[in-house]
């Protein structure tokens, strides 16, 4: 297949709803128009506007057939190819433009179809810092994972006037384990060196004894050697041990990574350090995982295990 003319629109009323429509050569001298609608995180669809291959010219007509219908419903074209030429019109969403609208449906002030949580989420994907009193401003306006995302985006996107925010959160006992957790990762980003040290010293403290003085100690064998004698006892608390992630411990974390067995009893904190990993940018963490998740063969079913959604925080991938 040969692709001959692309043009990808947009929604002018919801900045996530996409079509992209291709005319293709399948063979020689047949042409294909196919579209794909894309509206991110809820629905795609693939389908075909030739039941069966066309001339160029015929083709050619129900590719900017599609294209004005489009339009009519409120698209505009911000990218499209051809086979002789490439242009790129000026997208209606401009980064000022982008910027506006997310914080316009932060401010929830009227319905929308697109989710708060999601514009949440893009706030702090696009680093958007006028989001801040915003984002701070929804905490506590809707369930547990909201929170979950407001913490996340504060991480890209707040200032040093966000720590007290993020340290009540992190630091309140009535927080969820998984908010906590994502708190404490943001304040990472967040805090100078001092106060990193003072939470990774904290986190250390709310060890079991004897695994608090292993990750104090400068010991990989002892370390490793207490992983391998107390599996469960170990990886109930291991991804508290990754945030740690002190130079003593870290090439211990590196060699258990690489060969832990993906089963039951383990996976839940490799796959929260797997999330941990991407949200410090840590890339050779994220890279070990990456790389043994397309390599090692699933053996155990997560239908079959005894979890809440909020504990094993899994309700963030529907959305994202």
């Amino acid at each position: 297949m040969n692709l001959i003319k692309r043009s990808t629109l947009h929604s002018q009323h919801n900045p996530e709803s996409i079509y992209e429509v291709n005319l293709s050569e399948v063979e020689e001298w047949k042409y294909d128009v196919s579209f794909i609608y894309i509206e991110f995180n809820n629905y795609s669809a693939r389908d075909t506007k030739t039941k069966q291959p066309v001339s160029l010219s015929e083709a050619e007509k129900i590719f900017y057939r599609f294209i004005r219908d489009k339009h009519k419903r409120g698209y505009v074209n911000v990218f499209q190819t051809s086979d002789d030429s490439m242009s790129i019109t000026k997208p209606f969403f401009d980064d000022v433009e982008r910027k506006r609208v997310i914080l316009e449906r932060l401010e929830n002030k009227k319905p929308s179809k697109w989710k708060l949580d999601r514009a949440i989420w893009r706030a702090g994907e696009l680093n958007i810092k006028e989001a801040t009193p915003l984002l701070i401003n929804l905490l506590g306006t809707g369930e547990a994972l909201r929170d979950y995302c407001i913490a996340w985006s504060l991480g890209w996107c707040g200032d040093r006037n966000t720590i007290p925010v993020l340290t009540e959160l992190y630091e309140n006992p009535e927080t969820p384990e998984f908010i906590s957790r994502i708190a404490f990762e943001a304040l990472l980003k967040l805090a100078d060196e001092g106060t990193k040290a003072t939470l990774q010293m904290d986190l250390i403290a709310s060890l079991p004894l004897e695994l608090g003085r292993l990750a104090r100690t400068n010991s990989q064998e002892l370390f490793e050697k207490f992983a391998v004698n107390h599996p469960y006892y170990f990886f109930e608390v291991f991804e508290k041990i990754y945030q740690i992630d002190n130079p003593y411990i870290r090439p211990s974390i590196l060699k258990i990574l690489r060969t832990v067995p993906f089963q039951a009893n383990y996976f839940r904190s490799i796959r929260r350090i797997f999330k941990i990993a991407e949200y410090r940018c840590d890339a050779e963490v994220f890279a070990i995982l990456a790389y043994r998740f397309e390599r090692v063969a699933g053996n155990f079913n997560n239908n079959l295990l005894t979890l809440t959604p909020i504990e094993e925080d899994e309700e963030e991938e529907k959305v994202y």
